[in-house]
């Protein structure tokens, strides 16, 4: 067997079997190696102590999606002036709540406060004051809950047992193998040709294969076979929906959208080149679900596009990734652009040339070949499976020869799955020039 104990690649990836005692600098080492070629992977696991998941054992994961504690709710019919009921699309108020209405179409407002609740998002109300003398239409008008105006003394606002959706993912295992024989082992060339150098470029392929399923899997599979049956890890597409796939949760197990009531900020720009206003808004409506900071991969072609649109609005600028995550083990400086309302961070991906994804937002479908894709570094991390007291992030191991082979193997293995908690707070953006 090779030894790899001194080679300092190897002792890169080596991982304890002890899920509290995982060194972790090793495990973001390991990545950093490979960040040129697989950038979107390397980052997502080197984001491991920053986020807030941590080895599971199980296989299906639960997650919370999206936020129920919302300030926002929506007319369901058109409310006069004077009314003593209201009836919005929500059934989450209570007695006490108080709102504020604005109609955008006649610059009119009105304070309402909720008496009782009737039915399912049917409320009785008094409006304390307006300056309408008409209806507030459903289409324009705007209603925000301020806070409650409940009594001096007696029982505090109900708590409503709803707390936004629950998403799922399934965890999928990974297992690659490479191998040399003894005798080839043995010779000698002039470029670099032994087990510890094929392990390195093999690795680059585990992690390429491991990236591409994170941008282009849209669905998840689990299984009830747990000796012979198989997991599939839902990608991005699988929580942003891109494509605008009806939510399904087959009985083979196949899922196609992690939550039947949400997916991404996704978006559409027509237009001969994406533009300015475009891409604000759209980094803006992802803001408003999650942090400024959101990373974005994008082909080089589709960078060249934004290079000549940016270059004539606002300074591009290279910035150290370490500022998102500190722990870094090496400076990764990548081009970031301060938007005011947003921070918009580029990781042209190679992996990405030459790929395809249709966008679709409204009946519109843009152009297969532009597009980019963001995540909010707070809001997607890997999940890896406790196997047995081992952590089953990426990592590899040498495999015994047996039956007298003198074929020396190293094996990839993982078991692990993509979580994104909040999909609001990511999503697509596409080009449609036709």
């Amino acid at each position: 067997m090779a030894d790899f104990t001194n080679n300092t690649p190897f002792s890169r990836y080596a991982l304890s079997t002890d899920p509290n005692i995982i060194v972790d600098q090793s495990v973001k080492q390991a990545w950093d190696d490979t960040r040129d070629k697989n950038p979107f992977m390397s980052f997502l696991h080197m984001l491991e102590g920053k986020t807030k998941y941590g080895p599971k054992k199980t296989k299906k994961i639960f997650f919370g999606i999206g936020d129920y504690f919302s300030t926002a709710a929506t007319l369901s019919v058109v409310l006069a002036y004077n009314a003593t009921e209201m009836k919005l699309t929500e059934d989450r108020f209570f007695a006490g709540d108080f709102f504020y209405l604005y109609d955008t179409a006649s610059a009119k407002f009105a304070n309402v406060r909720i008496n009782n609740v009737i039915a399912a998002g049917h409320y009785g109300i008094t409006v304390l004051v307006t300056d309408a003398v008409a209806t507030f239409p459903t289409a324009t008008t705007t209603v925000t809950l301020m806070n409650s105006a409940v009594p001096n003394d007696g029982k505090a606002r109900p708590f409503l047992g709803k707390k936004g959706d629950l998403g799922l993912n399934y965890m999928q295992r990974g297992r690659d193998t490479v191998g040399m024989g003894k005798a080839e082992a043995a010779e000698q060339f002039i470029i670099e040709h032994d087990l510890p150098s094929l392990t390195r470029k093999a690795f680059e392929f585990y992690a390429e294969k491991k990236e591409l399923s994170a941008f282009f899997n849209f669905v998840a599979r689990g299984t009830q076979n747990e000796n012979y049956g198989y997991n599939i890890t839902g990608g991005c597409p699988y929580f942003y929906n891109p494509a605008g796939i009806a939510f399904a949760d087959g009985s083979v197990g196949v899922r196609t959208m992690a939550s039947e009531d949400f997916s991404g900020t996704n978006k559409v720009i027509s237009s001969a080149n994406f533009t300015y206003s475009g891409l604000r808004s759209w980094l803006y409506d992802m803001t408003l679900h999650g942090s400024m900071d959101k990373v974005i991969n994008l082909s080089g072609a589709t960078f060249e596009l934004l290079v000549q649109l940016l270059e004539k609005q606002i300074t591009v600028t290279d910035k150290d990734l370490r500022m998102l995550v500190p722990s870094m083990p090496s400076p990764w400086k990548i081009p970031m652009i301060d938007f005011g309302t947003a921070r918009a961070w580029f990781m042209v991906n190679r992996s990405l040339d030459g790929k395809y994804m249709p966008i679709t937002v409204g009946g519109v479908t843009s152009d297969p070949d532009k597009w980019m894709l963001a995540n909010d570094p707070n809001h997607i991390g890997y999940v890896p499976l406790d196997m047995a007291g081992k952590v089953m992030t990426p990592h590899i191991a040498n495999i015994t020869p047996v039956d007298n082979d003198s074929v020396e193997k190293v094996e990839y293995d993982s078991f692990d799955t993509l979580v994104i908690d909040e999909p609001r707070s990511g999503g697509y953006l596409g080009l449609y020039t036709s």
